[in-house]
């Protein structure tokens, strides 16, 4: 026969388990769960993205661990629990009252989840959570073990995903990409170039980058913020160019303010701070740099 204590032990490895891996999975790229908090319009600032996400994930993965101990359940974690799933549910409201479908984030870069699917998602653990409360033995009053959880679950978030700075201010605002969707240019060795849709000598380039790219595997990848002066497609220079970089359609005032004398300029961002300025000699300088062959 199941006892109550069996039940109780199976419900809190399911809400444990739950909170921590979406600890987890946001931790696994942190920089997707920032950008994914400033495009829903959370933030503006990166910095800003970054701390509250350090502060959401450590939470989470400290709510996880606090019941997987016998200490405070019933009067404090529990509770706490449903008042955290209580907000975010909150919050997946407001996200599909604005009628989005996207990836909400609750599970980082790891598991795709619509607001729709982690209102679901979140109303399932409160039942779990209310179930719980229910079964759950009255509190001991030990602070110090919960306090030391916490504490831990804030170090190794922290220790897992420090909080750096974002790099060159011009480029934290290219954060979602035609063809790949969201990127994080703060993370890696990452090519930017700028180009116009109807210059010759930037076809010319990106279809030399996109041979020595399709040959050499460990090539930064080449992301590509694209000026149109009429209403040229990109598509034109995809065709013409045989490339299919991931792209960013900018304004005039963007476009000149990056470009040197002419266009094409390439970037080269690791972890978010340009390390070179390419107007000339781009393919050359590019291939002694990466030891790329066409």
């Amino acid at each position: 026969m199941i006892q109550k204590k069996h039940i109780m032990v199976v419900l809190r490895l399911i809400i444990a388990g739950t909170f921590i891996f979406s600890a987890v999975s946001k931790l696994y790229v942190p920089g997707y769960f920032e950008i994914l908090l400033m495009n829903q319009g959370l933030f503006s600032d990166r910095h800003a993205a970054a701390f509250t996400s350090r502060l959401l994930i450590g939470g989470e993965l400290a709510m996880g661990l606090l019941y997987l101990q016998p200490f405070l359940l019933k009067n404090i974690v529990i509770p706490l629990s449903a008042v955290v799933l209580l907000a975010f549910s909150m919050y997946l409201v407001f996200l599909l009252a604005r009628g989005s479908q996207e990836n909400c984030g609750c599970f980082g870069a790891l598991a795709n989840m619509t607001p729709l699917q982690s209102l679901l998602k979140n109303g399932f653990l409160m039942v779990l959570v209310v179930i719980a409360y229910k079964n759950a033995a009255p509190d001991t009053g030990r602070y110090f073990f919960p306090f030391v959880i916490v504490m831990a679950a804030f170090a190794v978030t922290l220790l897992a995903a420090p909080v750096h700075a974002q790099g060159d201010v011009r480029f934290s605002q290219y954060t979602q990409f035609e063809g790949e969707g969201i990127v994080d240019l703060a993370q890696g060795t990452k090519l930017v170039a700028v180009f116009n849709v109807t210059c010759e000598h930037c076809q010319a380039v990106a279809s030399e980058l996109g041979i020595v790219s399709a040959h050499n595997p460990h090539f930064p990848k080449v992301y590509v913020l694209f000026y149109r002066e009429d209403e040229t497609p990109v598509d034109f220079f995809a065709t013409h160019t045989d490339t299919h970089f991931p792209y960013h359609v900018i304004g005039p005032n963007e476009f000149f303010g990056l470009i040197g004398d002419s266009p094409p300029r390439i970037y080269v961002l690791q972890n978010g701070v340009v390390e070179q300025t390419l107007d000339e000699n781009i393919f050359a300088t590019l291939s002694a740099r990466f030891g790329a062959t066409p």
